[in-house]
């Protein structure tokens, strides 16, 4: 899953750069892989996951991609995804 995610990582810098919906296509594609693959991710995955989704948005206006966008940035605020001092996300706060 971690490999995943560096890819979605790179994919989502290429598409900041290119401005090209394909990439972010490919971006949110390896987000998802990631998604799949484990349900460990810390609050920070689900953010950036959630950004790739809002940016897909603003180039498409499809409806669709803002409601996912909306529920990843719930998925990072639970709990569950919170820091956390066992949570690999975990930093303390300034």
């Amino acid at each position: 899953a971690e490999f995943f995610w560096d890819i979605a990582k790179v994919k989502y810098q290429l598409a900041c750069f290119s401005k090209e919906p394909i990439d972010l296509h490919e971006a949110i594609s390896f987000f998802e892989k990631a998604a799949d693959l484990s349900s460990l991710h810390g609050s920070i995955f689900w953010d950036e996951y959630g950004i790739a989704s809002m940016d897909l948005f603003t180039i498409h206006g499809d409806i669709k991609l803002l409601v996912r966008a909306i529920q990843l940035f719930k998925a990072a605020l639970t709990p569950k995804n919170r820091k956390t001092k066992n949570n690999k996300d975990y930093r303390p706060a300034l």
